[in-house]
């Protein structure tokens, strides 16, 4: 059987990596997702560990289907009892690409009817997002593939982060650039504009080994063949592959109420204590330091300060700054590309929600 999981844009190669570390082959990859076989323990692992993945999908059931009287028949002969109770809320979601079937409100709406007839509800209720069901219809050269989300919501929201500032970046993304970011352990990584402390915390977490989902429900544990035993093991497994080492990670913010919130998450994810706070302002503070150490950050920008703030000065002199030491920095400021854009550094582009993000990281010696 095969899964389809979902990643930020152009973080399927990370996502790949993730998957040889649990031992599970690469069908196919595309910048927003990866596909590969799977059991149900490999769905309980890979949602347990992925720190780059969106959404984690089964892939049930799949036909060659060239009309929507096939596609009735096709969904109402599954057996989506093996799965749900009758009672189970669901929502469906489609995706139609070089198709006979092209109309994915179409195809959601000969489908939804389908699965209420095969389990017998004669009235569909209006559902909670937060607890119903998601079936995802990838449709693709006429192959119908019906998927189920088992993870629930989205794995980027992680169960720590209680409180945030505005503009916050996504938890997954800021796993991802701390990868791309070749930061060693056994170096000091600052973050000077840490906002909520995302940057800080998720390196933390992988600094330690900690699974950054062992502490929330996920939809496979709603299913009717969901092994408590097998899930279980690996939260124990997980408990034990931890390290209990120290690390020297700095996280600092002119902003002492969302340094306030950074401290409170950091709390909530068991890193307090190997995370470094501190007020203060970057381009007054002192940068410097003794050690060789590690910048990532996702410096201000205009939809986190007034539209008539000038951040000119304050990028002028990160770039400054960078150009005598290691550092990664993700911002939609437009113009960052003039001050970064040199044989010193490479260049991603990614997404932070609906932005549009550059990734810029100096090159290694």
């Amino acid at each position: 059987m095969q899964i389809l999981i979902t990643c930020p844009f152009w973080c399927a190669s990370l996502l790949t990596k993730e998957l040889k570390r649990l031992n599970l082959p690469l069908i196919e990859s595309h910048p927003t997702a990866v596909l590969s076989e799977w059991t149900w323990k490999d769905i309980y692992n890979i949602n347990l560990w992925s720190r780059i993945a969106n959404k984690v999908y089964a892939v049930m059931w799949e036909a060659q289907v060239t009309n929507f009287d096939q596609v009735f028949d096709f969904v109402l002969s599954l057996n989506w009892n093996t799965l749900f109770v009758p009672t189970t809320e669901f929502s469906l979601h489609a995706s139609c690409k070089n198709s006979q079937i092209m109309s994915e409100k179409s195809l959601v709406s000969v489908a939804h009817k389908a699965i209420l007839t095969s389990l017998n509800i004669l009235e569909d209720t209006k559902t909670d997002p937060e607890k119903s069901q998601e079936v995802f219809l990838f449709m693709s050269w006429n192959n119908l593939k019906v998927c189920i989300n088992t993870s629930g919501n989205s794995l980027h929201q992680r169960w720590w982060r209680t409180q945030t500032g505005p503009a916050p970046l996504k938890e997954n993304l800021a796993a991802a650039i701390i990868l791309l970011s070749w930061w060693k352990f056994n170096k000091p990584l600052i973050d000077p504009f840490c906002g909520s402390g995302t940057i800080a915390i998720e390196a933390a977490l992988l600094a330690r080994n900690i699974a950054p989902w062992k502490n929330r429900k996920f939809a496979f544990q709603n299913f009717k063949n969901f092994d408590f035993n097998v899930w279980n093991e690996l939260l124990l497994n997980a408990k034990k592959a931890e390290f209990e080492n120290n690390y020297q990670i700095v996280a600092r913010d002119i902003d002492e109420k969302v340094l306030g919130y950074a401290k409170v998450n950091a709390e909530n994810a068991w890193v307090r204590d190997i995370i470094t706070f501190e007020h203060q302002d970057f381009q007054s503070g002192l940068m410097l330091f003794e050690w060789d150490f590690r910048l990532i950050t996702n410096p201000p920008y205009w939809k986190r300060l007034n539209a008539n703030d000038d951040l000119a000065p304050l990028y002028e002199k990160l770039a400054d700054y960078l150009h005598e030491c290691y550092g990664w920095v993700i911002s939609s400021y437009p113009w960052m590309w003039k001050l970064f854009h040199s044989k010193h550094f490479s260049h991603k582009q990614l997404y932070n929600w609906a932005d549009e993000v550059e990734f810029y990281r100096k090159k290694p010696v």
